[in-house]
């Protein structure tokens, strides 16, 4: 099972003309992307989402774990008030960027 897998991406890689397949030795599998300055940047602290580099007004959706939405919320100030959400893991879609989120 795993030789098919490996083949399939292997494959994959050769029909996409990624780096991978193309022999571009500066990209290789399981290396990271580096960080744009444009990127989203999420972080949590307080019972507070702030969000940077992401334009005011844009959608904000956290879904819990299970993947269950628990709020939707346009982004004003760059932050969002999560004090009402119980403890626990949870996943913030903002722009093209979801990251997972820990409120203890």
């Amino acid at each position: 099972m795993k030789k098919i897998l490996l083949f399939v991406f292997v494959m994959l890689g050769i029909y996409s003309g990624n780096a991978f397949a193309s022999g571009n030795a500066e990209c290789s599998l399981g290396t990271p992307e580096k960080e744009t300055v444009d990127a989203p940047k999420i972080f949590i602290s307080s019972g507070v989402l702030y969000i940077q580099n992401v334009e005011e007004g844009a959608k904000v959706e956290i879904y819990s774990i299970v993947g269950i939405k628990v709020k939707t919320v346009t982004l004003n100030n760059g932050t969002i008030d999560v004090s009402d959400l119980n403890k626990g893991i949870y996943i913030v879609k903002v722009a093209k960027t979801s990251q997972k989120i820990v409120i203890q």
